[in-house]
């Protein structure tokens, strides 16, 4: 898919997510982040480039001096932003922070995302 029809696809899901009210169960979510690890995550949002375990200018916050990184601890990919912003986690974690969405809202989107 185009980076322009992505956009627009990702747009719409962002919309579905923050208007939808259904609940997303915890067996849903585990089998959601089983199906779109982070890693694969960041390539399908375009964020591929960002995938490192060695710092870098973190992309999410943009603060200056803020710095980016992933790592496996316990062999789940998570990251880390070291700016004021603080940003760390997993798969919501990070839908949360790329889009400013609410833990319900990032936990939708993530489930739209394996199966719109």
């Amino acid at each position: 898919m185009n980076p322009t029809k992505m956009n627009k696809f990702l747009s719409i899901l962002i919309a579905e997510a923050r208007q939808d009210t259904a609940y997303v169960g915890p067996e849903q979510l585990k089998r959601a982040k089983k199906l779109l690890p982070l890693t694969r995550l960041m390539r399908v949002l375009g964020d591929g480039q960002q995938i490192t375990t060695a710092w870098r200018p973190c992309h999410l916050c943009n603060a200056p001096g803020a710095m980016f990184r992933m790592f496996q601890p316990g062999g789940r990919w998570t990251f880390s932003c070291t700016g004021k912003c603080g940003k760390h986690g997993d798969q919501v974690d990070y839908l949360k922070a790329k889009f400013s969405l609410s833990d319900g809202e990032a936990i939708r989107l993530l489930s739209k995302l394996i199966c719109p």
